[in-house]
Formats: structure tokens, C-alpha cells, sequence
């Protein structure tokens, strides 16, 4: 399978997300109300992810964020604003989805190998970063 499902993807931020950060909690909402922002990179459609990009596919990163706040208004009635990293607010917390400059600012790597998911925590919040080019593809 070449595109990470972004239901297992949120899944595995939610299960491993509290592991992570036992110790730091993260509030995403708060009494209905938005308390986090989902940032990716400031133009997705420029990471490669093999060969669905050229017909037209949405871009992964860009789908997998959609899906997510998807998932967490479905959750909580709140929506998340996804914003570019150049546009992402100067505080409060942050969910990466894919690399960006943000995550790269915080030294978060992808994971090395083909269809890898590595969520990662860092001082504001949590990065959720997968290799989307499928196995075998150049």
C-alpha cells in the first residue's frame, strides 16, 4: 500500500501521543474551544510522494491534516485551523503533520524508511511525520 491511512495515523498519534508526553499533557480543546493549531508545510504539493502525486491526488500531508481535524471536530465539535508553518502562531500548541520548516527548526526527522510513521514529541506539541514514498518507488 503506497498512502499512509490517515485514520491509523491519527489513531497512532492518540495511543502514542499519551506515552510520549506522560509527563508534558497537551490540551488540543478546551471546553469546546479549539486549543491547538495542526500546521504542515508551507506548500505540501512540493514533497514528493511518488507516483499518485502526478494524477492528480491530493497531497498526502495535505490530506492527512484534513482527516485529522476531520477526526478531532467529529471528537469534540471543535475545529482545529491548519495553517502553514510560515503563517503558525508564535505560541500555543502545535500538531506538525509532515515535515516543514517548524519541524525541521525543532530537529524532528521523518522516519528513513519507505511508508515509516514516527510521532514525535517536542516543547510545543506534537509532530506526526511519515516517508510517503512507497516502497520500491525512485
Amino acid at each position: 500500500m503506497h498512502t499512509v491511512l490517515p485514520m491509523g495515523l491519527i489513531g497512532c498519534l492518540l495511543a502514542v501521543a499519551g506515552a510520549v508526553l506522560a509527563a508534558a499533557p497537551i490540551t488540543l480543546v478546551e471546553d469546546g474551544k479549539p486549543a491547538a493549531t495542526i500546521v504542515i508545510a508551507d506548500d505540501p504539493a512540493a514533497i514528493p510522494i511518488g507516483k499518485g502525486a502526478a494524477k492528480g491526488k491530493p497531497p498526502t500531508v495535505a490530506y492527512a491534516a484534513d482527516e485529522l481535524q476531520r477526526f478531532i471536530e467529529k471528537a469534540t465539535g471543535a475545529r482545529l485551523e491548519i495553517l502553514p508553518a510560515a503563517k503558525a502562531p508564535a505560541t500555543g500548541t502545535l500538531l506538525l503533520v509532515g515535515r516543514s520548516a517548524l519541524s525541521e527548526q525543532h530537529k524532528l526527522a521523518p522516519p528513513t524508511r519507505p511508508e515509516g510513521l514516527r510521532i514525535a514529541a517536542f516543547p510545543r506539541g506534537v509532530a506526526i511525520l511519515g516517508e510517503v514514498k512507497p516502497a520500491g518507488v525512485g
